[in-house]
């Protein structure tokens, strides 16, 4: 009995129950891609519905179009001077109104009409400078493909050129590079891991504090990313929050692995501005709480919120407030256990805690149908925290042994331009100011003493900025360049970063993708802080100093549409990676191995500099069946190899040569009388040699 209760709270089950046919109301806004002008005029049409549905956009790009029925839909959207817009499959539900924004991308051409085809860009990228190593995902993606289970990070280890370290933990790697290469972002700013129990410094972690419930299409990145994006050495999530329904409210409750949630969204001035909010509890602890045993000593307690207030647009401009945090802990307690169960003896009590908070105020205002500028504010805050006393039958009394505590707090603003000359020409330029605090402590018993090996509080400062320009001959034949410039105020040391890319569909159904770029990125900052080896309670002076982790990206790609759902992708690359942190101490060290596996945090290396190099190469190949009739599939094999040289010189293979990937993913929905419908998904995966 309580294992079927447990699994019944474990699961969330949804089935429709009314044998009527429903409809729901579809709203958005359709924007220019670039400017995000809203665009008054374009015309709406759900495919296939008879009869045909459809509506235009108002004087604000709003559109509303009610009595549509329930499942996979096509929505398509066509304006003079414009490109035209069609995007199958989108899940309409009668829980609760679809919102679906559009960004229209304007034509070089000259027309003089519009015809609404069934032209779908699906292996394009959000970002149109974007040329090559980049992939939108839905927020269905990461509920509908195994093993996601509504992470962001689990779901792009479908992707080809991804690897993962464990199935405990969604740290990802690419290409063979350390998972601390990625870079997390939420609505243009730079998050800190948004993970539970995520080790200090790294970038994954065992549960996502992303909840997809309140996400919306995105964008990730695996290499030669555009110049907006920096200190990343691998790859970039970049997330899109939604706005919450400015109609009606609505609620939603449920049960899953990420946890038990609420959450309600709605209008706070109806038609004009709105607020979005979710709260998740760890379901264990919740099963725990009743009195269920689940069959684990330490119950993994943790929470986490996400929230959004979006204003209506006024002549100074939108607003929008976002936040995201969470806060996880564990507790094991061997002095409550009879001391007839201790292992050798010998117990210990140990907690392990981590959190993290983001909350940003985001300002748009758009000038003209050329000129659009952002600015954001942000506070940023996270945190891991270790406690452990050991006893034994002896000494029953627990005794202090290990502490730690790390945090960072951090206020961030960005500032970015973006101009169009016109429909050839977009210019785009941004700022960006990190000021960070930082606290590490650690100590540790040693013999009978407590020792106190690192205890260091100060600030540092990382000024980032970019300008990029983007040209198009014609609608297939798009050149992207752009500079990024990093200067990281603790040691003035500074990175200067070229960008290029290129993208020609020179057939229909063809392209030829190329991207070029350096990448650079600051090792975990605490090692800036380590003390010396040689002479404790001091500042290690070579860590002092050290530089950015350099890599330079090259990706040449071939994309072939080969029919309206169906698509092939081939790319080859090469990563030149250069100034790695390596040690003279230990010749083999590098910090590109750094990741390989996690425990409660990430060990602090003294005594490195910048004189290690490393490369990564390969083929990767994907066939992706575009979810259609019901069914999709995802077919994705990767070549590579990564290597490294430490202080040494000599040649080896790093801790994420795996070699070989390959991953089938496939589904079938099927749909079970009017209104329900029943997901079966696979997954395979298979790795030549394993990822540690």
């Amino acid at each position: 009995m309580k294992r079927t209760i447990i699994i019944i709270l474990s699961v969330l089950i949804t089935q429709g129950l009314l044998s009527q046919n429903l409809t729901q109301t579809v709203i958005g806004k359709v924007v220019d891609s670039q400017t995000e002008t809203p665009l008054v005029g374009v015309t709406i049409i759900i495919n296939k519905t008879n009869p045909v549905l459809g509506t235009i956009t108002d004087p604000a790009g709003n559109f509303r179009i009610e009595k549509v029925p329930i499942g996979r839909q096509t929505i398509s959207a066509s304006y003079i001077g414009y490109l035209p817009y069609s995007r199958e499959n989108i899940f309409i539900t009668s829980s609760k109104e679809t919102v679906f924004n559009i960004k229209l991308e304007e034509s070089v051409t000259a027309l003089n009409e519009v015809i609404v085809t069934s032209k779908l860009k699906k292996e394009e990228s959000i970002n149109k400078n974007a040329t090559v190593s980049a992939r939108t995902f839905s927020i269905e993606e990461t509920e509908r493909y195994s093993g996601s289970i509504g992470d962001p990070a689990r779901m792009a280890s479908n992707f080809a050129g991804i690897a993962t370290i464990c199935d405990q933990r969604n740290d990802i790697v690419i290409r063979g590079n350390s998972p601390l290469g990625v870079l997390w972002r939420l609505d243009g700013i730079d998050i800190p891991n948004p993970n539970h129990f995520s080790s200090f410094g790294a970038s994954g972690g065992p549960i996502s504090i992303l909840n997809n419930n309140l996400l919306t299409n995105s964008d990730f990145f695996t290499g030669a990313f555009p110049a907006e994006y920096g200190n990343a050495l691998s790859g970039v999530f970049d997330l899109k929050m939604r706005s919450g329904s400015t109609l009606k409210y609505e609620f939603v409750t449920q049960v899953g692995m990420n946890g038990f949630e609420i959450g309600a969204e709605g209008p706070i001035v109806r038609n004009s501005s709105s607020f979005l909010i979710s709260y998740r509890y760890s379901t264990l602890a919740i099963v725990d709480a009743m009195g269920f045993k689940v069959g684990i000593d330490a119950i993994p307690f943790y929470q986490d919120a996400s929230f959004k207030l979006t204003s209506k647009n006024t002549k100074i401009g939108k607003f929008s407030l976002i936040g995201i945090g969470g806060y996880s802990y564990v507790n094991k307690f061997d002095s409550k256990k009879d001391t007839s169960e201790l292992k050798n003896g010998e117990g210990e009590n140990f907690t392990y805690g981590t959190g993290m908070g983001s909350v940003g105020l985001i300002h748009k205002l758009i000038i003209n149908n050329k000129v659009n500028i952002e600015n954001i504010i942000s506070l940023s805050y996270t945190m891991s925290h270790i406690s452990e006393d050991t006893f034994s039958r002896q000494s029953p009394e627990p005794s202090i042994y290990y502490r730690q505590k790390s945090g960072e707090k951090g206020i961030n603003y960005s500032a970015t331009v973006r101009y169009k000359l016109n429909p050839k020409n977009i210019f785009q330029a941004g700022i960006n100011m990190q000021m960070l605090k930082y606290q590490f402590t650690d100590s540790i018993k040693s013999e009978n003493d407590f020792n106190i090996t690192l205890d260091r509080e100060g600030n540092y400062h990382l000024l980032k900025s970019h300008i990029q320009w983007q040209h198009k001959f014609t609608d297939d034949l798009l050149v992207y360049s752009g500079m990024h410039f990093l200067l990281f105020t603790f040691n003035n040391t500074y990175s200067a970063e070229p960008r290029i890319g290129l993208k020609w569909s020179f057939n229909s159904g063809h392209s030829i993708n190329f991207g070029f770029g350096l990448h650079s990125q600051l090792v975990p900052r605490m090692f800036y802080i380590v003390e010396s080896e040689a002479n404790p309670g001091n500042y290690d002076p070579l860590n002092q100093k050290l530089g950015f982790s350099k890599s330079i990206h090259s990706v040449i790609g071939y994309n072939w549409l080969i029919s309206q759902n169906l698509r092939l992708k081939c790319e080859t690359y090469f990563q030149h990676l250069y100034e790695i942190p390596v040690k003279k101490g230990n010749p083999a060290y590098s910090i590109l191995n750094f990741g390989d596996s996690y425990f409660d945090q990430l060990p602090i290396i003294d005594s490195l500099v910048n004189a290690g190099t490393g490369k990564n190469y390969g083929i990767e190949l994907t066939l992706e069946k575009f979810l259609d009739k019901g069914y999709y599939a995802l077919l994705t094999t990767s070549f590579y190899e990564s290597k490294y040289k430490g202080f040494d010189g000599i040649e080896r293979n790093t801790a994420f040569n795996g070699n070989f990937i390959l991953n089938a993913l496939a589904g079938k929905e099927l749909k079970i009388g009017k209104n329900d419908f029943l997901s079966l998904n696979l997954k395979v995966t298979k790795e030549q040699n394993s990822v540690k």
